[in-house]
């Protein structure tokens, strides 16, 4: 799991960049950067420490992967990423309903397809096994979608020297930015809204589907980095993803109901953001079929005539993405898409729904 429940502390008091106590930092007395990994290993995870019994010294570190067990399993509280990016028990962020919901309609041809296929990939969560954060390519790329930069970091650089003054309370510029929904009491991470900051294929090398180490495309190297991790131990689908919009689909829908009559269950429903919410579903014998049919599912609605009516919907956070954000400028653009943008405001206290949208959101008809 990200959070151990198991408190390490010991007789060595250290202080942390603000002075403070900062109890089971280490067990040797040395420095802030020693307990950090190997000397010679680069420093390349970034993770919110929360010093036991003193939860408000909390701080952003940059750390080896060597050090990251330690604090994993010693540490009550210290997860990946960004101190002022924490993991929740929801599967989606909590400032979603808080946000504008932006709907693109009547996008055509390629541009249409393009957007369709981002925001497919962008809103679905990518599931990493709680044992996969024993695994260092993992959790490398783990990290780099969940830092969203931090202010609170340790005062040093990645080379263990002391940051100067003018740095001082300027947040770092971030990275992948995305949020971790822990589900299933810490079995599985629901990694979402992670980024791309780059909007061109410069680091692909010719020929190869790949992201490079540098990339800035986050999201698509945790995919690779799991999916490899998957393969190599032999992980099935213990856990998926079903968007409710699939359910629209005969083959989705024959297949889902399998798995929820066999398991007298109807999954854990009412996930993620408005117009992309789906469901949890665990232990499906026919995993593979599911998965297969929403995939062939995927395809339909980007090449099909019948889905082109069929509005887009993003959130406004999801602009920082710039491939997304490219995507839509390319598709309300008259001279390529020739869409229509309507901007629905956030959800007032009390009211269920998106407003100022009549239509479908996640493909089912309501009023709102």
């Amino acid at each position: 799991m990200l959070a151990s429940s198991t408190v390490y502390a010991d007789s060595n008091n250290e202080k942390s960049n603000n002075g403070n106590s900062d109890s089971g930092h280490s067990n040797n007395g040395n420095s802030d950067s020693d307990y950090r990994g190997k000397n010679d290993e680069p420093k390349k995870i970034s993770i919110c420490h929360v010093p036991p019994g003193n939860p408000n010294n909390k701080h952003t570190i940059h750390i080896g992967f060597s050090a990251w067990p330690a604090h994993r399993d010693n540490h009550g509280g210290d997860y990946l990423g960004s101190c002022n990016n924490p993991p929740s028990t929801s599967a989606s962020p909590s400032s979603s309903s808080s946000e504008e919901t932006i709907v693109i309609k009547d996008c055509k041809g390629e541009y249409r397809k393009t957007l369709v296929e981002l925001t497919q990939s962008y809103f679905d969560p990518i599931i990493v096994n709680d044992d996969a954060l024993d695994d260092e390519a993992t959790v490398v790329a783990l990290s780099e979608c969940l830092d969203r930069g931090d202010s609170s970091d340790s005062g040093k650089s990645d080379s263990g020297k002391k940051k100067s003054d003018s740095s001082k309370g300027k947040p770092d510029k971030g990275k992948g930015g995305g949020h971790d929904s822990v589900s299933d009491s810490g079995k599985h991470h629901r990694i979402s809204s992670c980024k791309d900051q780059d909007s061109s294929d410069s680091h692909h090398k010719s020929g190869d589907s790949k992201e490079s180490d540098s990339s800035k495309n986050y999201r698509k190297k945790l995919q690779e980095k799991i999916d490899s991790y998957n393969a190599i131990n032999s992980h099935g689908d213990s856990s998926l993803n079903i968007s409710d919009s699939s359910m629209d689909d005969s083959g989705v829908l024959e297949e889902y109901k399998k798995c929820a009559d066999s398991n007298k269950l109807k999954g854990d429903s009412d996930k993620g953001d408005s117009g992309h919410k789906y469901r949890i579903m665990n232990n499906c014998s026919n995993a593979k079929d599911i998965k297969e049919k929403v995939k062939t599912y995927k395809e339909k609605v980007k090449n099909e005539a019948k889905y082109e009516k069929r509005p887009i919907v993003i959130k406004s956070s999801s602009m920082s993405d710039k491939r997304i954000e490219a995507a839509v400028n390319a598709c309300i653009d008259p001279d390529k898409g020739d869409a229509e943008k309507l901007v629905i405001p956030p959800t007032k206290p009390g009211v269920s729904g998106s407003q100022g949208f009549k239509g479908r959101l996640n493909w089912r008809e309501k009023s709102q």
